[in-house]
Formats: C-alpha cells, structure tokens, sequence
C-alpha cells in the first residue's frame, strides 16, 4: 500500500483562519500532601486542529469520499498534509467525532468540508522530496548527493530503488540544476540506478 496523503485534487490548504492547538504533553499524579507531581509525557506534542478547506464541488467531495473510506480507512490510518503554518508535510490523522467529518450547503454544486486534524510529531524522512504545492508523496527516492534511497515510504538502498518497476511520474534532477519531467513513464528495473549517473543528483519518481 502507498503512503497515504492528502489527494491532490483538493484544495491544498485550509482557508480560514485555524484554531486549536497542542493537546497537554503532561502526567499528573496527586500525593497525597502538597501540589501535583508532573512529568513529560511524549517526546513531542500532538496538536489538534479545527480544519476548514471551504467549498468543494461534486467531484472533489466523491474523491475526498472515496479516499475517506478508502486510502485512509475511514480515518483510521495516518497521512501526509501540508501544515498550515509553516506549509512543510507533517502526518496527520482526522479527530474521531461524530459527525467524523463536516458537511455545509454552499449552493446546489457545492459544499464546505471541514474536520478536526490532528497533527502528530513525527517529521517523515522523506519530507523535503514531497512534491511542492502538494502532499503527493514520492513512491521512489534516490538521492545520490545525500546517499538517501527509499521506495514506498521505507528507507533502503541503491538496490531498492534499482529493483523498482512500473509506471510513475519521474523527475531527474541534473547537477546544473535542470530539472526533467516524464509522465506517466514506464519503469523497468535498473532504470533508476543504484548508484549517480553522471550529472544527476536526484530522481523522484511518484504514482500518477
């Protein structure tokens, strides 16, 4: 299964104004005298979040549906979405609620979705190669310059991604800082090399 991460087709960031904020990192226990011994909890904070991505039309809201029910098992998986403050891809889950999602008329086309996000702590290895603008993550990593290599979401080697087939849309980034784009390109094993290719710093190759 792919990484899961916020569809493409919808609207990429929330568009009012974002409440919320982290939930109590804190354990507290009551002695028997005096006031509450506290300790950390967790090593980082979650943070919890009323998101509103406003209108949507049909179409959106039957990908958003299908991808609800579908990639993100009803809520119940984490995913990649771009946090509203500093844009940089986080993993996220939708609050448990009832209803676990919002719905608002806008007109007879279209309706305003909304959720409560919440925001985990921990930073994926692969965010600085999510596509910009997006949260699409990429299936394949193969960062020669910085010896990073991963496919599907896993950190691995060379020889992963060489082993790696299918089709995908690939972006070779060349050391003069050109950059190609192939779409929807047929990828046999051995097409992305386990070691640089001359000129090459970095290819990235996602699901179309």
């Amino acid at each position: 299964m792919s990484v899961p991460f916020w569809p493409t087709s919808l609207p990429q960031s929330v568009t009012t104004t974002i409440a919320g904020g982290p939930q109590d990192g804190r354990v507290s226990f009551q002695p028997d005298f005096g006031p509450p011994i506290e300790r950390k909890r967790t090593s980082g904070l979650v943070k919890v979040y009323d998101m509103d991505f406003g209108a949507v039309d049909r179409t959106q809201l039957a990908t958003f549906e299908t991808w609800f029910e579908g990639t993100v098992a009803n809520g119940a998986l984490k995913f990649i979405l771009r946090d509203p403050f500093d844009n940089s891809p986080k993993w996220w889950r939708i609050v448990s609620s009832d209803p676990v999602y919002q719905l608002a008329g806008v007109s007879d086309t279209h309706a305003n979705l909304a959720f409560k996000g919440m925001r985990l702590p921990q930073v994926p290895w692969f965010a600085n190669y999510v596509e910009a603008n997006t949260s699409r993550v990429p299936h394949v990593v193969a960062d020669y310059v910085n010896s990073i290599f991963g496919v599907n979401g896993v950190k691995g080697t060379g020889s992963d991604v060489a082993a790696v087939s299918g089709v995908f849309d690939v972006y070779t980034y060349y050391t003069n800082g050109n950059v190609t784009e192939e779409l929807s390109k047929t990828v046999n094993a051995g097409d992305i090399p386990a070691t640089q290719p001359s000129g090459v710093d970095k290819i990235l190759a996602f699901d179309p």
